[in-house]
């Protein structure tokens, strides 16, 4: 019988609806990965509903079950939501004891136009402690914007979405940070565009597109899911390409069943049984596109 991948889910919880670790862990399993899901933070419901009610998970429990994962036999860990610097640091100390262990930094840090959410002593162990230890990060355009510049402002609602040529530079500059993929999420063309593009770069230089078309529908939980289902590709040996086309079908398909239940968050159930069949992904016309000079200031 075939070793089902076990993958660390570091990310926020609550009560109702599908963010953080409840997005992820519908998202693994619907792949056929085990999660070992850590929490970060417990709350209610999403960060958008307040009163908010909950709060981190105190240092030493965190540190605590991470310890109790010492031992385990692990494919890969994925990173999200942070609920103190504190937390950042110690999963940093915990992954200088499994050099070998492959890491998805998920930089949960902030969004246009809500722009930042956690504090900047967060943002400083995400970028100072984790980015260079990860293998693979996934920052939407003003989280990627947030760590390759310092840029703390959020663009506002209904303006033009930000400049994909400086975007592709930013990626440029994580990837001397570490990591050998960035994965941009979620960039449009401009608000009223059909299609929602994830932006692939390789250390090696090389540069992909993924789209697919938009679904009108907003909700949280989004890029959490789209990070899970890549994860969980990636450790069960499907390619980069491969497993963003299946973090996008997954998305499309959960905001879609999200707006048939009125729900303001992703709903990651019933999906496809086969996420990464290629041939399913034309309910939402997702294609893979090889970028080049004409795309990209390749050399700017």
């Amino acid at each position: 019988m075939k070793k089902v991948p076990a993958i660390v889910s570091v990310q926020s919880m609550v009560a109702q609806g599908f963010v953080g670790n409840g997005a992820v862990v519908a998202g693994l399993l619907q792949c056929a990965v085990q999660p070992l899901p850590i929490p970060t933070v417990y709350y209610g419901a999403h960060g958008a509903c307040q009163p908010r009610r909950g709060g981190p998970v105190p240092a030493t429990l965190f540190y605590q079950l991470l310890t109790a994962l010492k031992d385990r036999e692990i494919d890969f860990l994925l990173s999200g939501f942070l609920g103190s610097s504190r937390q950042g640091t110690i999963l940093a100390k915990w992954l200088e004891e499994r050099r070998d262990l492959p890491y998805l930094l998920d930089p949960v840090l902030g969004d246009d136009p809500k722009g930042l959410y956690v504090s900047l002593d967060v943002v400083d162990v995400v970028r100072e402690k984790l980015l260079p230890r990860a293998d693979y990060v996934t920052p939407n355009p003003f989280e990627l914007t947030l760590l390759a510049e310092g840029e703390l402002t959020a663009l506002e609602e209904g303006t033009k979405p930000r400049d994909c040529n400086k975007l592709y530079q930013g990626a440029k500059k994580l990837l001397q940070k570490g990591p050998s993929w960035v994965v941009v999420t979620s960039w449009r063309v401009d608000e009223q565009a059909q299609k929602i593009y994830n932006l692939l770069l390789h250390r090696e230089g090389g540069a992909w597109e993924v789209a697919v078309d938009a679904v009108p529908k907003k909700a949280f939980g989004t890029g959490d899911l789209y990070a899970a289902i890549l994860t969980a590709g990636l450790a069960r040996s499907y390619t980069v390409k491969q497993s963003a086309s299946a973090g996008a079908f997954a998305v499309a398909q959960s905001l879609q069943k999200a707006s048939e239940q009125d729900m303001d968050t992703i709903l990651p159930i019933g999906l496809t049984t086969d996420l990464f069949e290629e041939k399913n992904h034309s309910q939402f016309n997702i294609t893979v596109t090889t970028l080049g000079k004409e795309e990209y200031n390749i050399d700017g």
